[in-house]
């Protein structure tokens, strides 16, 4: 999957409690209309009057909102406009000074939605179509990516050596994995030194395991993170919140999941042959 938003995606509709929310695909992420939010959660008739409001009660929201708000081409009445979108990070900041009854069930419905930010794949095929290896063969692409996103801006906050790194991963995995490191990791699923955790991992593991960089590697970048303990902290703290999150939505944590039996390497080869045999009979 590419980083640009890809036309599989475009704009989708979300349903919170039978309310509509638009969202747009954008870096790799879902964004969400703000004004559909403060609807959602105010009943407000004329929510774009309460957002400025909002912004002129909380001023450190108000401070902030550049990096918050983005302005995405999302589909109206009259076509399709600009319209101020927030990612899942960002609208979560903006609930937390909204005094709604509904706020928490809407954090769950936002958390859940960005756990299961995956849809689709650029061929258009749908993500629960997709066989459990085709999934896990896609997610472990998009994540060696993104390890290399957050590789960048880890080393940009200060995680300078490879030594650094290895401590900087370990947090994130003992924020996901509740206190369990890479080795710990590594030695509950009963594999060799020389075996990569990555590739022993079921689809939903290794979804968990993407959204907690894709996550860590954007907060570093928004909050301009300094320092290599300030990195660490960050990662382990980004991790937590994924293992809240899939509490939340009753997933089964991490180190719960079973390890598949074939690696990645062993799905890359068999689905190869497959493609190749297929292509072989046209």
């Amino acid at each position: 999957m590419s980083n640009r938003d890809t036309p599989s995606h475009g704009n989708q509709v979300a349903l919170f409690e039978r309310q509509a929310v638009r969202r747009t695909w954008h870096n790799n992420e879902w964004w969400f209309a703000i004004v559909d939010v403060v609807e959602a959660l105010t009943d407000s008739v004329k929510p774009a009057g309460y957002i400025k409001d909002l912004r002129k009660r909380d001023s450190s929201l108000a401070q902030g909102w550049g990096q918050i708000a983005s302005p995405l081409r999302i589909e109206t009445s009259g076509g399709v406009q600009l319209v101020n979108c927030a990612n899942t990070e960002g609208m979560l900041r903006i609930v937390q000074s909204i005094p709604s009854p509904k706020a928490e069930p809407f954090k769950r419905w936002l958390a859940k939605v960005g756990y299961e930010r995956i849809q689709e794949i650029e061929s258009g095929k749908p993500f629960g179509e997709l066989s459990e290896n085709e999934r896990r063969l896609m997610l472990r692409n998009e994540l060696s990516v993104h390890n290399k996103h957050l590789a960048a801006a880890a080393q940009q906050a200060g995680v300078a050596t490879p030594i650094d790194y290895a401590v900087f991963q370990d947090h994130g995995y003992k924020g996901l994995y509740g206190g369990k490191g890479a080795k710990d990791i590594q030695q509950h699923k009963g594999l060799k030194k020389n075996q990569k955790i990555l590739d022993h991992m079921g689809s939903t593991e290794l979804a968990a395991n993407l959204f907690r960089a894709t996550q860590t590697e954007e907060k570093l970048k928004r909050d301009q993170i300094r320092g290599k303990q300030a990195a660490n902290k960050t990662h382990f703290e980004v991790g937590s919140k994924v293992r809240q999150t899939i509490a939340e939505i009753g997933g089964t944590m991490p180190e719960s999941l079973p390890t598949p039996e074939k690696s990645i390497k062993q799905v890359e080869r068999e689905l190869q042959r497959i493609e190749n045999k297929e292509s072989d009979q046209e």
